[in-house]
């Protein structure tokens, strides 16, 4: 994510972002930051490889690794149960709730 209005209004709520350009600079983060990654905000659709892909990736090494899928075209939203989705465009305080929705929810 980059340092948006959206960035900005999660960060006021108190959570640490990391921002990457890519699925594999993601991936450097996530080995980077090992432990310290609640949440993965992922779009479906990038370069390199999906959202999807990039979360099984890293929830293979990250245990309890929670994601949050973002998507402004309706055919990519992920189908099945246990996922956590935000269509886009979305206003600032929209993310920032949904953020600290999908966190709070054990």
């Amino acid at each position: 994510m980059r340092a948006t209005p959206e960035c900005v209004r999660v960060r006021e709520r108190g959570y640490k972002i990391y921002v990457a350009a890519c699925p594999s600079e993601a991936e450097m983060l996530f080995e980077k930051h090992s432990g310290e990654i609640d949440l993965l905000l992922t779009d479906m659709i990038m370069p390199e490889y999906d959202g999807r892909t990039l979360y099984n990736r890293l929830s293979e090494r990250v245990s309890g690794l929670k994601v949050l899928f973002m998507s402004g075209y309706v055919a990519t939203i992920p189908g099945g149960t246990g996922y956590n989705f935000i269509q886009k465009p979305f206003m600032p305080d929209e993310l920032s709730r949904k953020v600290s929705s999908v966190l709070d929810d054990h």
